[in-house]
């Protein structure tokens, strides 16, 4: 099947490449790829269906004081029930303020994001940082403090 429709593909296929130019960019199970894309190609497609326009444009308004940052956490599966953020502003002493969250059903599986702002202590903000990426959810600073893609 080939089609421009992340919408599609994350209803019938188990596993899809995403080219470019006639060029493979990224191939691997869909739940992989939706939750974790690399390439930028990939996450524009994925921007329908994570409204990532929309959180970029949000985003362009948000004030970001030196000691905090804009993180992107993507995580799948059970973890989607977890209070990791909780933990994290608890455990490591930092503010975090949920700036915008989803959860897509793809076969099956729950995928979920969530853009936050992490305030504090740096040493403590990066340790948040390393104890969310040992629970496996996968964080992303974004660039320039603000931009998903």
């Amino acid at each position: 099947l080939i089609t421009h429709q992340m919408e599609v593909i994350k209803e019938i296929c188990d596993s899809v490449i995403v080219m470019e130019e006639g060029i493979i960019k990224e191939a691997g199970d869909v739940i992989n790829i939706f939750s974790r894309p690399k390439e930028p190609i990939t996450k524009r497609f994925l921007s329908s269906i994570f409204n990532t326009e929309k959180i970029n444009s949000y985003l362009e308004n948000i004030s970001v004081k030196q000691n905090e940052k804009i993180i992107k956490l993507s995580y799948v599966g059970n973890n989607t029930e977890e209070a990791y953020i909780s933990r994290v502003s608890r455990e490591y002493n930092i503010d975090a303020s949920i700036l915008f969250g989803n959860i897509e059903i793809i076969k099956e599986t729950p995928i979920g994001n969530l853009v936050i702002k992490l305030g504090g202590d740096e040493k403590n903000i990066i340790d948040s940082i390393e104890y969310l990426n040992k629970n496996q959810i996968y964080v992303e600073v974004l660039k320039n403090g603000r931009k998903i893609i």
